[in-house]
């Protein structure tokens, strides 16, 4: 299988993140076979990518309804995914502020 991967730039534009979420995203995964790093540049799966941050649009704001259960579970998906890395990153830095206070 021939995969694509993206540099840092690309993928922020592609996937609608902030260069400094896709930066923390590839420093996370840098030991995964997801993202290497060639001439100290990081380069990122798409697939990866794709998985991650999942590239359906967000529903427009005329209160348009989800009507195919398909759209619903994949958006079901992505909350969740997106709720378990927010939980996972309260608890980095609530890890991150204990140790500041013992010193």
């Amino acid at each position: 299988m021939n995969e694509e991967y993206l540099t840092i730039i690309q993928a922020s534009n592609k996937y609608d993140r902030s260069y400094s979420t896709i930066t923390r995203f590839a420093r996370e995964n840098k030991k995964s076979k997801f993202v290497k790093i060639e001439k100290r540049k990081f380069l990122i799966s798409d697939a990866f990518l794709a998985i991650t941050f999942q590239t359906q649009p967000v529903p427009k704001k005329d209160n348009t309804v989800l009507s195919n259960l398909e759209n619903k579970s994949e958006l079901l998906f992505f909350l969740k995914s997106e709720n378990d890395f927010l939980k996972n990153q309260i608890a980095k830095k609530d890890n991150q502020i204990d140790k500041l206070l013992e010193k």
